[in-house]
């Protein structure tokens, strides 16, 4: 069985984005007949060739090229990790939760939330919410879930401006609260388009949800679903990106998250996973964005979880708190009107 380290896919992908070794070598600072040695054992592990060399550099064989997906994906991972590991240093780590009757748990949420958020501010919020008297009327109409909930936090968002507020460091630390909200829904695709194919997450946004109708924001859900990626300008630009040497990539992305009327173009105001649908939902996550959604599957009788993630820069947790009750009450209010106003499908 091979045995990669993370020195041979560090140094292969560097390879692979420069398309040179003299140039990697350059950018890694280190020796090139050592970083050669290093991508050699690593195809001699797997057996295969990742590289076809010539004259003017390096380019990737089929194997190289599906290598690079995963080794990218690596390298993330990893640095994900480092990052959360230094920012909980010392605090508390893991999933608490709390059930409250409902007779009481619209008094005492808020400001149980909001204590629990001063001491762990890293933390994840959850809690459990009834959707059961949209299952008809969604039905009915045939709108996806991550439809629903992008327009209803957005509804909610449109009168909390915390939810409308990012913390961007250009040209100085600051908070700048954004006039409307862009939604950015986690779409996997088969990339690439032809075979070979794998799974891929893309980022679709969809501007400004809490103004448009619950159907033209599902036929923009569904185009991001179907139509050709390279049709699609978020995805372009995310393989366009995806395309850049590290050091650039990297270079933009912060750039993108630190100039504050920037960050809806590049990422949207919130996110949301529609990993509920697969069954599984994203216990915790450090989020780019100022808040991320998630939900788990939706039970039989209407129920379902709820995780929140959130900025604790830019908003407490008493503002999370109230912003997940008042999503329950938008699902079940406008959002439930509004579908059952949508004209039957054929």
């Amino acid at each position: 069985m091979a045995r990669m380290d993370f020195k041979q896919i560090q140094y292969f992908v560097q390879v692979a984005e420069l398309n040179s070794f003299t140039r990697a070598a350059s950018v890694l600072r280190v020796a090139q007949p050592a970083l050669s040695r290093q991508v050699r054992a690593l195809e001699v592990e797997l057996r295969q060739a990742l590289f076809e060399r010539n004259g003017r550099g390096v380019t990737l064989t089929a194997a190289g090229t599906r290598l690079l997906a995963h080794g990218r994906g690596i390298l993330q991972q990893l640095e994900r990790a480092r990052q959360d590991l230094e920012e909980q240093r010392g605090q508390a780590a893991g999933l608490l939760s709390i059930g409250l009757p409902p007779s009481i748990g619209r008094t005492l949420t808020v400001p149980l939330v909001d204590a629990f958020r001063q001491r762990f501010p890293r933390a994840t919020l959850k809690t459990r919410i009834d959707v059961g008297a949209l299952a008809g009327p969604r039905d009915a109409a045939r709108i996806p879930w991550p439809v629903l909930f992008a327009k209803a936090y957005a509804l909610v968002a449109r009168d909390m401006a915390p939810l409308r507020r990012v913390y961007a460091k250009l040209p100085w630390p600051h908070f700048y609260e954004l006039p409307q909200s862009v939604a950015a829904i986690i779409i996997e695709r088969d990339w690439p388009e032809a075979a070979p194919t794998e799974k891929a997450l893309f980022l679709g946004r969809l501007k400004d949800p809490a103004a448009a109708p619950l159907h033209e924001l599902a036929d923009a859900m569904r185009h991001h679903k179907t139509a050709p990626i390279d049709s699609i300008p978020d995805f372009r630009r995310i393989l366009m990106l995806a395309a850049l040497p590290l050091p650039l990539r990297r270079m933009i992305l912060w750039l993108g998250l630190n100039l504050g009327r920037q960050v809806p173009n590049y990422f949207g105001t919130f996110a949301i996973s529609p990993l509920g649908s697969h069954g599984a939902a994203i216990v915790d996550t450090i989020p780019v964005w100022t808040s991320f959604l998630n939900y788990g599957p939706i039970d039989g009788d209407g129920r379902v979880d709820i995780y929140l993630s959130v900025d604790h820069r830019v908003m407490d947790g008493g503002d999370a708190a109230r912003a997940i009750t008042a999503l329950e009450a938008v699902l079940n209010g406008a959002i439930r009107d509004e579908l059952l106003a949508q004209p039957p499908l054929a």
